[in-house]
């Protein structure tokens, strides 16, 4: 969708075409010469449009919010995460606010509200800013570019493309065998298990050089270094039950049953927020400052607020939700009982379609242009248009399909009772390779 404006002032006749902030010609002949050089500021109307407000009045001693040319890098790439910098001169107007954001660069430049775009804040409200985005998706190309406000209006810097580098492992957690085990994806073998995992590893995420793992039986959720594969911390959780999780960077978001979402501090691995009334949170996805829950009991998805950690509203879906993704500016959840998926569109919270598909839906995830289903009831996978609402393929996959996780064209699946990982390629959907783990895999993990 092509990013407009709704210009406030009439004098101004036409669409803006300059993004950085800084009006460089006179837009109409009646225009002051005054406005050459001069900021605008954009305020969010919603989640994909922005309004132009114009100063009260022009500035006559203090300049815009300038960003030198080069201004925009990086200085450390991995394969899901990146460090990013940018540079401006306030010329004396203090800095309130400042960001990044990160888009995949398949997608026009412009559209930079929608709902994949992640909004990375600095706190420090000065030159340079830089900031780490993690949770980035291995082998994919994604473009950012830093923002800052002042009194003034906002700008923003030169747009500044990257890929991420392959991922060198993935990891499943093995209910039956109660480990971990460490994949090595050039070779698709098994090169490190961590054992001692209190019972049923069932759900997981890596962050830098750790994976956070939640405990199905062992009422816990356990930190384990990817380098040695060994448990470096644990918090009990008091209750029994998956708890599927997600994370900022800065706090893991946990589902905790049976009824709320946890907001753990990842520098002290303390909790430190908890958000209830949910009924039995099954998993959880960010979108910008929101998270959205599923709940297997309530057949609902909650929207809470990840800053005050209240609930911000509730949307019915189909029975026993399970998996969500979240998918340009909608999210598609599983309905485990009902053998659909349910598409809402975040912009009003509304579910504006429902998708028949397998047997007992379990595991969702998007690649670029598709939506992918894993049936565990059905053994197979169906693979969704997002823009049709339809199922264009189904795909045999044998041994109870459950969670998956990408590597560019690759997804790897978690076959619970085959205790294997399988590997699905995304461009000729089929299965490419089948690696032996242990027993009764639930999750896998990039």
């Amino acid at each position: 969708m092509a990013q407009k404006f709704r210009v406030q002032e009439t004098k101004v006749k036409s669409w803006l075409s300059n993004r950085s902030g800084i009006i460089t010609e006179n837009m109409t002949s009646s225009t002051p010469d005054k406005l050459v050089g001069s900021t605008f500021k954009t305020v969010l109307v919603n989640e994909f449009w922005e309004q132009v407000v114009w100063p009260e009045s022009w500035p006559t001693t203090t300049a815009p919010i300038m960003w030198g040319a080069g201004t925009t890098t990086i200085s450390a790439i991995s394969d899901n995460w990146a460090t990013l910098w940018g540079t401006y001169t306030d010329w004396g107007s203090p800095i309130t606010a400042n960001w990044f954001v990160v888009y995949p660069s398949g997608n026009a430049s412009t559209v930079i509200w929608w709902a994949n775009v992640t909004q990375i804040v600095d706190t420090t409200l000065s030159s340079p800013l830089s900031e780490t985005t993690i949770t980035l998706v291995a082998s994919t190309n994604y473009c950012f570019k830093p923002y800052a406000t002042n009194a003034i209006g906002t700008s923003y810097g030169t747009e500044l493309c990257f890929t991420t580098s392959a991922a060198p492992f993935v990891y499943t957690g093995n209910l039956g065998g109660n480990s971990v085990s460490k994949i090595n994806t050039t070779t698709n073998t098994v090169v490190a298990t961590a054992t001692g995992t209190t019972s049923q590893p069932h759900s997981a995420i890596r962050v830098w050089n750790n994976i956070y793992v939640g405990t199905n039986v062992g009422a816990s959720i356990q930190r384990i270094d990817t380098a040695t594969m060994t448990i470096t911390g644990t918090i009990n959780t008091w209750v029994v039950g998956n708890k599927y999780m997600t994370t900022d960077g800065e706090f893991l978001y946990v589902c905790w049953a049976p009824g709320s979402l946890r907001k753990v501090n990842l520098s002290t691995f303390t909790v430190v927020w908890t958000a209830t009334w949910l009924s039995s949170p099954y998993q959880v996805k960010l979108n910008w400052s929101f998270a959205y829950v599923t709940n297997n009991a309530g057949a609902s998805v909650s929207k809470i607020n990840t800053t005050t950690m209240t609930v911000v509203t509730s949307i019915a879906v189909w029975t026993w939700p399970i998996w969500i993704a979240i998918y340009n500016w909608f999210a598609f959840v599983c309905n485990h009982n009902s053998n659909s998926v349910s598409k809402i569109d975040l912009a009003t919270d509304t579910v504006v379609a429902t998708i028949a598909v397998g047997t007992n839906p379990y595991g969702i995830g998007q690649s670029q242009w598709f939506i992918y289903v894993t049936n565990y009831g059905g053994n197979s996978i169906s693979k969704i248009n997002p823009t049709t609402n339809a199922v264009v393929a189904t795909i045999a996959v044998t041994g109870w399909p459950l969670a998956f996780e990408s590597v560019w064209d690759k997804w790897y699946i978690a076959c619970r009772d085959s205790s294997e990982c399988k590997i699905l390629n995304t461009v000729t959907d089929t299965i490419i390779a089948t690696i032996p783990v242990w027993a009764s895999p639930y999750g896998v993990w990039i």
